[in-house]
């Protein structure tokens, strides 16, 4: 199994230091910029002048909550990250194991002597650390610079809403690794599990 899952890390490495670089720069520029958005005159009559069903469906309910740490992180970060991380998590978990089937190596790779419960196993913790991987960056470009923009929050406190993301992102990953075992091929179970990621977060939007 832990041959499996360093393979799996191996093979991830490409998309785990693209992925890694772009939610790190994008979260080092949002926290840079906390203080010069929060500290803009007539913020709040800005936000004002949107439709009110607008903001809420992209969780600032409360207008005054914008100029807060918890909704700058809601409404700049976290509101949509579950479909822009979500992309590697589908793609990874639709091609996880079909990947091989589809290219005609995975007969190859089962000849080793390794189990198919191990080979398993081995590929889908490797998708989660990858994930994880990806998720740390961004919370560490959060937590390093906080305290000199004004963040006002520990480590555990932005820590907290990363936990539920990472839920959401294993979730739609092992659906696409399910759909794929189910539907013809991988990309088709990519694109439905696409869809309901989309479809969620809309349905989430319009719920609030």
């Amino acid at each position: 199994m832990w041959a499996e899952f360093k393979h799996t890390l191996r093979r991830m490495r490409g998309q785990i230091i693209g992925w890694s670089i772009g939610i790190a720069l994008y979260s080092l520029m949002m926290v840079v910029l906390y203080p010069a958005v929060t500290d803009i005159e007539d913020l709040t009559a800005l936000y004002e002048s949107f439709p009110k069903e607008m903001m809420v469906f992209f969780g600032a309910g409360d207008i005054m909550m914008l100029n807060t740490p918890r909704g700058y992180l809601d409404t700049y970060f976290f509101s949509y990250m579950q479909v822009i991380i979500g992309i590697l998590a589908i793609s990874a978990g639709a091609s996880m194991v079909t990947g091989e089937e589809e290219n005609g190596t995975l007969d190859l790779i089962l000849a080793h002597p390794v189990s198919r419960t191990a080979l398993f196993w081995g590929r889908l913790l490797g998708l989660a650390v990858a994930l994880m991987i990806v998720l740390l960056a961004g919370w560490l470009c959060w937590v390093i610079p906080a305290e000199q923009v004004g963040l006002g929050l520990g480590w555990i406190e932005l820590l907290r809403p990363f936990l539920p993301l990472f839920a959401v992102l294993l979730f739609f990953a092992a659906t696409a690794l399910l759909l794929s075992m189910l539907l013809p091929a991988g990309r088709i179970a990519g694109m439905l599990t696409g869809a309901l990621l989309v479809g969620n977060f809309l349905l989430a939007g319009l719920s609030q």
